[in-house]
């Protein structure tokens, strides 16, 4: 790709951004002006980003799970005023509405409620081919392990890739320290192993109960 075709992708990327922010601005003032704001509880968040050739691709391939797809906004606003400076994933934005909303979270959620979830935590982002029926084909699949300022990214596509970065200091995943880090890079695949067994029981869980549900 030409630098002329990527500035007027990115230009044009940066353009929509403006547009939604326009757009939301408006919501939110008519929101104000019908009286209705003070009531009101808004989640502005996404569910994926956009890759613009930072690692060698356009738009959200399901198979990357760098920073600029995975990591989005996420600002709830109204009925309790604070900054939550930490990791948080989207799978917790049901139990914290739950709580905001004093409605019991039920035992089957995988997210946390954010305003209780200070300090240590491990959270996964993956991506996969999915077969038909649902199945997830693993020789085409990636799982990012991030443990805070660490993350490690496990990828079966094509061939085996290990990645690990410091989000801190190199939050554009450009430098790959797997290397130099090699005991923590084989503790964090051990973590990022023993997430993808769980998830494989629990898939054949869901495929048990869906044929028992079939037959009654």
């Amino acid at each position: 790709m030409r630098r002329e075709e990527l500035y007027f992708i990115r230009a044009a990327y940066r353009e929509s951004i403006k547009y939604v922010d326009k757009k939301f601005g408006e919501l939110m003032r008519d929101l104000e002006e019908h009286g209705l704001l003070e009531d009101s509880l808004v989640i502005i968040t996404a569910d994926h980003g956009e890759e613009l050739l930072e690692h060698g691709r356009l738009g959200h391939w399901y198979l990357h799970v760098h920073n600029e797809l995975i990591r989005v906004p996420l600002i709830i606003w109204g009925m309790q005023r604070e900054v939550i400076d930490g990791p948080a994933s989207s799978t917790d934005i049901a139990p914290t509405l739950l709580n905001l909303l004093r409605i019991r979270t039920p035992s089957t959620y995988f997210g946390r409620n954010i305003l209780d979830s200070r300090g240590f935590r491990i959270m996964f982002s993956e991506g996969a081919r999915i077969q038909y029926g649902g199945d997830v084909d693993y020789s085409n699949f990636s799982i990012a392990t991030i443990i805070w300022p660490w993350k490690l990214i496990l990828s079966t596509f094509g061939r085996l890739r290990i990645e690990l970065y410091h989000l801190e200091r190199d939050p554009s995943e450009r430098k790959n320290i797997a290397h130099e880090h090699p005991d923590l890079t084989k503790e964090m695949l051990r973590i990022a192993m023993d997430h993808i067994e769980r998830s494989k029981r629990y898939r054949e869980r869901i495929h048990l109960l869906r044929k028992i549900r079939r037959r009654t």
